[in-house]
């Protein structure tokens, strides 16, 4: 399981991005960027599972293998 800093640091980091964003959806792509991971970076694909789980963001399209999700807003 990821540990919660890294949870915390996307969900932070993805709800700027979404504010700042005129269409409200974000590429989780973005998002890892925005924290200074490589998107292929372990424990993203992880993380992102659990906000899913947890219903913290909304997340679609999510990319193929391990891929991070293409369409992350909020709920």
């Amino acid at each position: 399981m990821p540990d919660d800093q890294l949870i915390d640091q996307l969900v932070e980091a993805a709800k700027r991005l979404i504010a700042e964003n005129d269409r409200g959806i974000v590429d989780g792509d973005d998002v890892a960027r925005a924290i200074g991971r490589d998107p292929e970076a372990d424990g993203l694909y992880d993380a992102f599972c659990v906000i899913e789980q947890r219903g913290v963001l909304k997340l679609d399209a999510w990319g193929g293998g391990m891929g991070l999700p293409h369409g992350v807003q909020l709920p």
